[in-house]
């Protein structure tokens, strides 16, 4: 029989291919039709209920509403008491219709073409390839005239999903796109969001029943009946629940359900391939409700996937080795306001794909449009070309230079400049600090000022501060032994002398080792330390007293380790990636939230290479800017909205304000807007708009003359 020969698609009418699976069971022949149909935006329902934040101002004060991952509304008690949550509005004579959904929003309108269901699965199997019939037109039943070849998995899954009395319609990546048109599979690539979107349901296959499989999907459910996981990643007992302590972290109730054999299972249920690739990412970001996962026979809807893993990886209880393997999976895709293409870069490095391209092309359904819309898929051009583009498209667009704080020299893409983040790889350090790179401070609320000088040279505008002097040992091993290299780290004077840039040394040490996971300034991280209780176990420590245990329970939350320490000659000193050396100067960089560390080039004069982020006190909050913050001031990130917030709290009143002290008051012409969350910039909900010229910036207007004042000169790196 002939291979099947693919008729091309109208790329006027939209049009995509489908797969018309036939019936069958067991070892039947996999018979299909393969036919055209055109995709097209559909209306959507329009949802009527209430904002999350008009809803909370109509609860108690010890009452909070949640959007849970299918959407609906729960209703909960604030603090980390067991308590019971409801779907019901806890006020009587609330509208139901102000918090319900009145309707199924997650599919496309009613008569909507075409029904399809669409298939999330790997390419690469060690199962036995197969062939497929293909029938002659799009009509079932009628004469096989090809066959066209399928990937083991590919096959093994048909078999599966497929049922006995009546066909299905499917769209499957390795046969609805010409894999061998590469002009066809650009334009198939920018499509792959609304294919996954408009779907029916998506379906993911992990493949065949094995190792357990089975055990391990039904205890993943059982825990997940117990649960809700909200968008903004929090933990609910499902209301109603027959065991209402089981979101709750440090319930042990559970244990029993969760054996050694089922730690077991599980970790070869996490080991498939499916959960290393990177177009799975959005595939199963982008589907509705209804998503539904299969591994043999057995399957369980998606969400309830998702929030098992949430309560396992949160719940103290669960071995350390299961909460590795689950660490790439949490918290998951976030809703589209609050997935940054920083975020996507960072989720998708721990995933594989067949070429680097499609680390880039694989999430691009999951940026904003606006990003997606300048990206045009290009498999002709080396990969170090679509990194580099992506990069110039994010920084055009935001005006901010986040993505620097991705860079790492070391681990740099061949022929990619440093200031270009190696989408295939991570640094080797990852400093638990970049978790908390998006609130902080360093630049202020700048727009960055950069030119493009040549393809490899990007020059930006900032300020050297300091050059580093000494370098530290780095904190590898187990806790005990990262803990002793912290030892080896003490400057002289810890525990006596003032920090040059302003404080007690020893604080600005600790908030170096914790970088700067403190509850002093996220007030809801109730994991972490407050500073004063730091200090007090490492005054101990000094003075001889055994504090390991206190503090070792600390560092469990990752910090420091595989960091180095290293100090500067101009008084400062902080953590880094390895990369970091002697001689590397410490630059504060307009639009990059975080201190960033650069390197002359040898090659070429007047360059510098990007070595990578630093986490250096006294240089986080605006200081080399705008100078030290007034003594009594103090900066806290408070928490609204599904996100912290920079709030500047006066500690002699206890009043706190949005405005930064160090500023002078805004100019009549300029006036402060509040937007809604942006997916390019969604830390950012502040701002500024000229009632003149209707002007609208997404940084502060009088930072330039801020510097001015403070004879602040800035510098340009050529970044190379």
């Amino acid at each position: 029989m002939a291979a099947y020969s693919y008729k091309a698609l109208n790329t006027e009418s939209k049009e995509m291919r489908l797969a018309r699976l036939h019936p069958g069971k067991g070892n039947d022949q996999i018979c299909l039709d393969i036919f055209h149909r055109s995709l097209k935006q559909p209306t959507r329902r329009v949802k009527t209920r209430d904002t999350l934040t008009k809803l909370q101002k109509t609860l108690p004060q010890d009452r909070v509403v949640k959007e849970t991952l299918d959407g609906r509304y729960i209703f909960d008690y604030k603090g980390t008491d067991i308590t019971q949550s409801s779907w019901d509005h806890p006020v009587e004579g609330v509208d139901r219709a102000s918090y319900e959904l009145q309707e199924d929003d997650y599919l496309p309108g009613p008569g909507y073409t075409p029904e399809y269901d669409a298939l999330s699965y790997t390419w690469a199997s060690e199962l036995p390839s197969a062939k497929a019939n293909v029938s002659g037109s799009a009509i079932s039943g009628s004469d096989f005239v090809a066959e066209i070849e399928l990937g083991g998995n590919l096959a093994s899954a048909l078999n599966h999903l497929r049922y006995e009395d009546k066909s299905r319609v499917l769209w499957i990546d390795a046969i609805c796109i010409n894999q061998k048109d590469a002009a066809e599979r650009n334009i198939q690539v920018k499509r792959m969001g609304s294919i996954y979107s408009f779907a029916q349901r998506v379906v993911v296959w992990l493949g065949p029943e094995g190792e357990d499989s089975t055990h391990a999907l039904s205890k993943l459910q059982s825990i997940a009946m117990q649960v809700e996981l909200t968008i903004d990643n929090s933990l609910h007992a499902t209301p109603g629940a027959s065991k209402p302590d089981w979101y709750h972290p440090f319930s042990p109730s559970h244990r029993d359900e969760f054996d050694d054999r089922t730690w077991s299972s599980l970790k070869s249920l996490f080991n498939r391939a499916w959960f290393s690739r990177v177009w799975v990412t959005q595939e199963v970001a982008l589907a509705n409700r209804f998503a539904v996962l299969h591994c043999g026979a057995y399957y369980l809807p998606w969400l309830d996937f998702r929030k098992a893993i949430g309560i396992l990886r949160a719940n103290m209880y669960t071995p350390e080795d299961v909460k590795s393997i689950l660490d790439p999976h949490v918290p998951g895709i976030p809703p589209s306001t609050m997935r940054p293409l920083s975020r996507l870069l960072k989720f998708v490095r721990r995933r594989n794909c067949q070429i680097p391209h499609d680390k880039v092309y694989g999430i691009l359904s999951l940026a904003s449009p606006e990003l997606s819309s300048s990206i045009e898929p290009k498999y002709e051009e080396p990969a170090a070309r679509v990194f580099i583009d992506v990069s110039l498209a994010q920084l055009n667009l935001t005006k901010r230079l986040e993505l620097l704080q991705y860079c790492s020299f070391a681990e740099q893409y061949p022929d990619t400049p440093s200031w270009v983040p190696n989408w295939e790889s991570g640094p080797r350090t990852l400093l638990f600090g970049l978790r908390t790179g998006h609130f902080r401070q360093a630049s202020g609320q700048s727009s960055a000022q950069y030119s493009l000088l040549s393809d490899d040279t990007l020059q930006v505008a900032g300020i050297s501060c300091a050059r580093v002097e000494s370098v530290g040992a780095d904190a590898d091993g187990d806790f005990d032994q990262v803990f002793d290299v912290i030892r080896s780290w003490e400057p002289e004077g810890l525990g006596e002398d003032n920090y040059k840039p302003g404080g007690l040394m020893l604080d600005a040490f600790l908030e170096a080792v914790f970088q700067g996971c403190l509850k002093d300034r996220f007030l809801r991280a109730v994991s972490w330390p407050e500073l004063s209780e730091l200090r007090q176990h490492y005054i101990a420590l000094l003075s001889g007293i055994d504090r390991r245990a206190e503090i070792l329970k600390y560092l469990k939350n990752g910090v420091a380790e595989a960091a180095r320490f290293f100090t500067t000659k101009e008084g400062y000193f902080g953590v880094a990636q390895r990369d970091v050396s002697k001689g590397d100067i410490v630059c504060i960089i307009l639009g990059c939230d975080m201190p960033l560390l650069i390197r002359p080039a040898v090659e070429l004069k007047d360059t510098f290479h990007l070595v990578g982020i630093c986490f250096v006190p006294g240089l986080l909050d605006g200081e080399s800017l705008l100078g030290r913050l007034p003594d009594k001031w103090k900066l806290q990130m408070i928490f609204e909205d599904g996100s912290y917030v920079p709030t500047y709290m006066d500690t002699s009143t206890g009043h706190s304000q949005s405005e930064d002290p160090r500023l002078q008051p805004l100019d009549p012409n300029w006036v402060k807007i509040i937007r809604e969350r942006s997916q390019d910039d969604p830390y950012f909900l502040q701002l500024f708009k000229n009632t003149q010229t209707n002007q609208i910036m997404n940084s502060d207007p009088r930072l330039p003359s801020a510097l001015e004042e403070r004879g602040v000169i800035l510098e340009n790196f050529k970044l190379v």
